[in-house]
């Protein structure tokens, strides 16, 4: 008979618990947790590189996605970086930065970004430059 008094009071108290558990475990995370939905402009699928000198060159074709706008590169942990807008009249843009060493790998994190600002999924691509001698 003790054993049947048990029974519904752990019953009981597992249901409150799972009320409880449940209910306020959503609270902690709703100041990360925006209520705006994220865009993502489509990202780039081929990205050519050329190095002439000290200077490298990308090529990077437009997207067919019609809100992209710019494309965006960053390098030395973003420190320094490149937007350039893509013209309406050619498909690929020519993107020229300057001054890189010889014998330094580089690591460029590209993106494509519309007319709001929203940035596309990163690309990151590895260039070493060396020197022909």
């Amino acid at each position: 008979m003790n054993k049947l008094n048990f029974i519904p009071i752990l019953v009981l108290f597992l249901i409150v618990k799972v009320i409880v558990g449940c209910s306020s475990s959503t609270d902690s995370y709703k100041p990360y947790v925006s209520e705006k939905i994220p865009i993502y402009p489509q990202k780039l699928d081929t990205i050519l590189t050329k190095v002439k000198d000290k200077d490298l060159i990308f090529k990077l074709p437009k997207p067919p996605d019609p809100i992209v706008d710019k494309a965006a590169i960053f390098w030395n942990n973003e420190s320094d970086s490149v937007k350039k807008k893509f013209q309406d009249n050619k498909d690929t843009l020519k993107i020229r930065i300057e001054s890189l060493q010889f014998e330094r790998d580089y690591s460029f994190n590209i993106y494509t970004l519309d007319t709001k600002g929203n940035k596309s999924v990163g690309i990151n691509k590895l260039v070493t430059l060396q020197s022909i001698e």
